[in-house]
């Protein structure tokens, strides 16, 4: 139901009218099959010519029907596969930061690879399900018609058999749950083999542990599971091939002892139970693709997505506006963040005061891990605070806002991801621009700009950050945060990057956060915030420890 939910909020007009055509083309089947039997008991071979062409009719009709069904259905299933990727790229961008580092990215590609592929597999075979639904409704209808009391005793049957297979799907599902569990494993060691590649090459145990152990381990359980999984669904579609047969054969000849049969009725019941066992064991087969799509839903579902909302929600939304004004101030106040672990080992980063300024420059400075990072994703919006507020222009920024006030920054972190196509609107006023600072980041002869993308982004990590640069800076934004850029930049960058870039940017009117450990150019800043374990030090601490760190500790006697 939930699929004919996403169908029907896609198209309704589409959905109804091929449930029409189908129960039109249905109709037209069971009167081939009433006609093929009006002719089997009909005594006298006059008249052919006539009845061949109502049959030619019906076929014809059957033939524009069924087709006209078809053609509506993949248009409305295609629609709908492609409004769902739409939508849960959006729901995964629209998932708090932090959640999706929890879960990893490996989880999100198996929803939008393995997931809407089951799911796909479904959506495509709607169109023959309908249609030889309303082939069964069509037959059923014929067999009422010639004797409610055989079809009824036929439906018995039919039901209780159904049930009886009913329970080898009913014992899959715990093999299609953990089959899909393990793709999660299986799509994180695929992770694990295409980004750690340099480091599977140089360390043979390494190489060997990997793939004879955790991938080759994940592969047979998935293996596994998928062998027990499919083999209790085939044998179920066969056993429901022979539950048809069964259930004709029983009322064939089985009833005949209870009740009178004239030869024209039963000769009729049979040609149209025959005639139903295809279409009827196409449907019953349908029923475990649904319990594979069931279990991806869950699975959809179980990671905070969701396929059910409005469709049109995420081909309507456009690019986010800045509703905020030109920054004059940023202010932190009381900003708290912490890390939510099971172990002991967790980290609390705050409380966090201060306020910048527009055209200030602002180091954050600080040991490996005492939260420079996590104060970039605070100050930017990227974490949400626990406690704490931000003040914009004077301002708070309320929750629902956040996503609104994410839009006044661009970012370059230390683990940044380079697109290889520039990102904003307008590309063509911007390409001149862009063409200026490729050469004048040295990177004119590598990387040329052909219709709005970079011929290449195969660089070096300094020549891929400069080009990282070179995009936040056509975005323009009021805020930029740099986590460690010049780390892997040559000397003659650095001082390009502190003596040119920063005081541009300045200049500008921007506010500018560099984090970095390049005490070379720490007096290049209006001010330093320092991190130590997650605290920011007061200018009073800092100056402290910079004695600390300046005495020498006398010998001892």
């Amino acid at each position: 139901m939930t699929l004919f939910r996403i169908l029907y909020h896609i198209s309704k007009p589409l959905l109804l009218l091929s449930v029409v055509t189908g129960l039109i083309a249905g109709a037209l089947s069971s009167g081939m099959i009433a006609l093929i039997h009006w002719q089997l008991k009909s005594e006298s071979i006059q008249n052919m010519g006539s009845t061949l062409g109502i049959f030619i009719v019906l076929i014809l009709s059957y033939a524009f029907f069924s087709v006209l069904t078809d053609s509506l259905l993949i248009r409305l299933t295609q629609r709908a596969l492609y409004t769902l990727r739409l939508r849960l790229s959006q729901q995964i961008l629209s998932l708090p930061l932090r959640k999706l580092e929890e879960l990893g990215s490996h989880r999100f590609l198996v929803v939008l690879t393995e997931d809407l592929t089951t799911i796909n597999g479904t959506l495509v075979q709607l169109p023959s399900i309908l249609i030889q639904s309303a082939i069964i409704v069509g037959g059923t209808s014929y067999m009422l018609w010639l004797s409610w009391k055989l079809a009824l005793s036929s439906a018995l049957v039919t039901i209780l058999l159904f049930l009886l297979t009913r329970i080898l799907v009913v014992m899959a599902k715990s093999n299609l749950q953990n089959a899909r569990s393990e793709w999660n494993n299986l799509f994180s060691q695929f992770n694990d083999l295409t980004q750690g590649t340099k480091e599977l090459l140089l360390n043979h145990t390494k190489k060997y542990t990997f793939l004879n152990h955790h991938l080759k381990g994940c592969c047979e359980r998935l293996m596994q599971e998928n062998i027990t999984a499919r083999t209790l669904l085939q044998a179920y579609a066969r056993l429901s091939d022979c539950a048809g047969y069964l259930s004709l054969g029983l009322v064939i000849f089985l009833l005949p002892n209870f009740m009178t049969i004239s030869k024209d009725l039963m000769l009729g019941y049979a040609l149209t139970g025959l005639f139903l066992l295809a279409p009827f064991t196409k449907v019953l087969r349908f029923t475990s693709q649904l319990s594979r799509s069931n279990v991806s839903l869950k699975h959809i579902e179980a990671m905070g997505l969701s396929i059910t909302l409005d469709a049109t929600e995420a081909l309507a939304a456009g690019p986010a506006q800045l509703p905020l004004a030109p920054v004059n101030q940023l202010s932190l106040e009381n900003l708290n963040y912490h890390y939510k672990s099971n172990d002991s080992d967790s980290f609390n980063v705050g409380p966090v005061s201060f306020t910048a300024q527009s055209s200030q420059v602002i180091f954050v400075i600080g040991g490996n891990g005492s939260g420079k990072s996590t104060l970039a994703k605070l100050i930017s919006g990227l974490y949400q605070a626990d406690s704490g507020k931000i003040h914009w222009n004077g301002q708070e920024v309320s929750s629902h806002e956040l996503d609104a006030f994410r839009q006044n920054f661009s970012v370059v972190f230390s683990d940044f991801y380079l697109f290889n196509y520039l990102c904003e609107s307008e590309t063509d006023l911007l390409e001149e621009k862009a063409q200026t600072y490729l050469s004048k980041f040295q990177l004119d002869k590598k990387v040329k700009l052909i219709d709005g993308q970079f011929s290449s982004i195969s660089l070096s990590q300094g020549q891929r950050k400069r080009l990282a640069l070179l995009n936040v800076y056509l975005e323009d934004r009021p805020v930029y945060i740099f986590d460690e850029w010049a780390a892997d930049q040559d000397p003659a960058f650095k001082r390009i990057f502190y003596h040119n870039i920063l005081p541009d940017l300045k200049n500008r009117g921007k506010i500018v956060f560099v984090i970095t450990h390049d005490d070379a150019y720490f007096h290049l800043a209006d001010y330093t915030l320092k991190m130590q374990d997650g605290q920011m030090l007061s200018f009073e601490e800092q100056a402290e420890e910079e004695l600390m760190e300046l005495r020498v500790p006398q010998d001892t006697p």
